[in-house]
């Protein structure tokens, strides 16, 4: 696994676009725990999103929270799994880029996993056309956030969009029942297709969020992760 350097200075990050391009992720090591550094990194690839609650200065503080662990979408800041997923996925335009950095690692578990979109199209497309064609339907899925509704497919691939993967396993996801079979196979394969990344602290990564799916094993202990959404 080849991991950046971003001690070194002007570290290319045309390089880190360039694997983001061909593979949907980077990774890198070194990285900042200043906000303003970390930020000024992320404008390399985007305007980075400032909203939400706790990241008015566009970097969300990631922990153990037993309140928000019980929000709808909150199980980030809990201890247990996160499946894989994509961030925003109840937004229309969800954030192109997800920039990530572990910044306090204390115990055990919490691995990083992550499944390439690419990789389940092509599976769909060449094993299962009629499971593919129902993950493509805005009108077999619905996701929730706060009041707001979505229906938008697993999958897009169209003229407008040449490719985007939008997923999440939980609460927040409303699934037709004609669905239901081709939606648990798609658990399945996400399942399979998983691959992990144990971060050490200052180690993070930037995946681009329309092709990438990305979550976390279960964790003993406590740790912050610091996350930045790039439009």
């Amino acid at each position: 696994m080849e991991f950046f350097d971003l001690s070194i200075p002007n570290v290319g990050t045309s390089a880190i676009e360039a694997q983001v391009h061909k593979v949907g992720i980077a990774f890198f090591k070194n990285a900042p725990v200043n906000t303003d550094e970390l930020l000024r990194f992320a404008t390399h690839f985007g305007a980075v999103l400032k909203d939400g609650a706790g990241k008015e200065d566009g970097v969300s503080r990631i922990a153990y929270d037993p309140i928000r662990a019980q929000q709808i979408g909150g199980k980030a800041y809990s201890r247990q799994p996160l499946f894989p997923h994509t961030d925003r996925s109840a937004y229309a335009e969800p954030p192109r880029f997800v920039i990530t950095v572990a910044v306090h690692i204390r115990g055990v578990g919490g691995s990083s996993t992550f499944v390439s979109g690419d990789v389940l199209f092509k599976r769909f497309a060449e094993q299962d056309p009629k499971g593919l064609e129902s993950l493509m339907d805005r009108n077999n899925f619905v996701f929730r956030r706060s009041d707001t509704l979505l229906p938008a497919p697993i999958f897009e691939a169209s003229d407008r969009v040449p490719f985007r993967i939008r997923f999440r396993w939980d609460e927040a996801l409303y699934i037709s029942p004609a669905a239901i079979p081709h939606a648990s196979t798609f658990v399945q394969a996400s399942r399979d297709a998983a691959w992990d990344v144990v971060l050490e602290e200052r180690q993070g990564y930037i995946l681009d969020n329309h092709r990438m799916l990305h979550g976390r094993r279960g964790f003993y202990g406590e740790r912050e992760i610091w996350r930045v959404l790039v439009t």
